[in-house]
């Protein structure tokens, strides 16, 4: 009995030491990334995915992202299907990314595709019309991730804060142009709302599109211009501000901070580059991309932005401001200091429902008297006074 235990621990030793073996292979894998265009946030989603990639893939493949095999467009639908054919035809790219609402749009209308694609930057999977089947996409090799309602909810959070009848919906034109129905799309998923809708298109002008708003506009709400650089989104809010258009961010929280009036959305990058690095995983270890769903969580935290407020006149209502986080917070000097005893001094002083009982109880000590005065002795005193001048009682005698 002594003698079978080393032997068992030695073969278990030596099956360990050969699953651990220096020279066994990992599998090698190249990523294929098409990027619409030059754009800043889109660097920053790029890192972020390469990051969560690596990380849950690490041990078990060799995850490469080639620049050779990176493809960056001109935000143009012609040169965007142009990279998306290469890539699909290049046999040395296991698999491809699309890094922009164009190119996802564009991958997610394919219904052939040669290798596993996956599309982040979905607008609204509704209005662009996007293939579902039981929270899958159903088209073999495409996977999206799709932040579910996102239209409508935003629409309806805005009216919660201000309301109007007459919005503005801005959005990239290049987008547009890509997909000719979806401003259209768009348009006719808010009249179900009851709002009269104006969507215009921009490119890189500020000033051409601010030329074409209604002079019936109410409101404003912007949706992804990721060839808008801080600089150029900064000045739009300021433009809007000087007109006294409140604006609503798809973007989110971000948006809001370089003077949009508010936005839902939170941590968007990081949560969508998790996804992402997830779903290569899955595909990797053997699942299907139609197999994978759909739709993500995005953490939604309503973000109001109150020097824009102030500037432009709206103050959201006591349940809106108790539920969102405010930033843009003014800072006001301090005019005096309090302690707990002053705040509650003040407080009982100021109060007028305690100043109302106490009169109350002033009433009821007099109702008090009034009732004992019953029971006490009493004395009762009466008399009469007659008044007759000098010539009327010389003439009665």
């Amino acid at each position: 009995m002594n003698f079978k235990k080393p032997v068992f621990f030695t073969l278990l030793l030596i099956c360990f030491s050969f699953s651990l073996s220096p020279g066994q292979s990992i599998k090698s894998v190249n990523i294929g990334l098409i990027i619409d265009g030059p754009w800043g946030e889109e660097n920053q989603m790029l890192e972020s995915i390469k990051r969560e990639v690596h990380d849950l893939t690490a041990g078990e493949f060799d995850v490469q992202f080639p620049a050779d095999k990176t493809v960056q467009t001109d935000w143009t639908i012609g040169k965007i299907r142009a990279g998306l054919d290469r890539l699909l035809a290049d046999p040395g790219v296991d698999m491809i990314i699309t890094l922009g609402s164009i190119s996802s749009n564009e991958v997610c209308h394919r219904t052939e595709l040669a290798k596993p694609v996956i599309a982040p930057y979905i607008i609204d999977a509704a209005f662009q019309k996007l293939p579902i089947k039981d929270g899958k996409s159903g088209v073999k090799n495409l996977n999206y991730i799709s932040v579910p309602a996102t239209f409508k909810r935003d629409m309806q959070i805005f009216k919660d804060i201000v309301p109007f009848k007459n919005l503005v919906v801005l959005i990239n034109q290049y987008l547009i142009d890509a997909f000719p129905k979806l401003d259209q799309c768009c348009k006719e998923t808010l009249e179900e709302l009851n709002l009269d809708v104006e969507i215009i298109g921009i490119r890189e002008s500020i000033q051409e599109a601010l030329n074409k708003l209604p002079q019936t506009v109410e409101a404003v709400y912007i949706l992804p211009l990721p060839h808008f650089k801080d600089e150029q989104y900064k000045n739009l809010a300021d433009a809007l501000i000087d007109q006294k258009l409140p604006s609503f961010a798809y973007g989110g929280a971000e948006r809001v901070e370089q003077g949009i009036l508010a936005g839902l959305n939170k941590d968007v990058v990081n949560r969508i580059s998790r996804r992402v690095g997830i779903n290569v995983q899955r595909i990797l270890l053997g699942e299907k991309p139609e197999q994978i769903p759909v739709a993500i969580s995005i953490k939604q935290q309503l973000t109001i932005n109150e020097a824009t407020a102030n500037a432009i006149g709206v103050s959201p209502s006591w349940a809106v401001i108790t539920e969102a986080e405010i930033v843009g917070r003014e800072q006001r000097p301090i005019d005096r200091v309090l302690d707990l005893n002053s705040v509650v001094q003040e407080a009982i002083n100021a109060n007028l429902d305690l100043i109302a009982k106490g009169y109350m109880v002033e009433a009821g000590k007099q109702d008090v008297n009034e009732a004992r005065s019953k029971l006490m002795p009493s004395l009762d005193v009466s008399g009469t006074y007659l008044v007759i001048d000098k010539d009327r009682a010389e003439r009665s005698f």
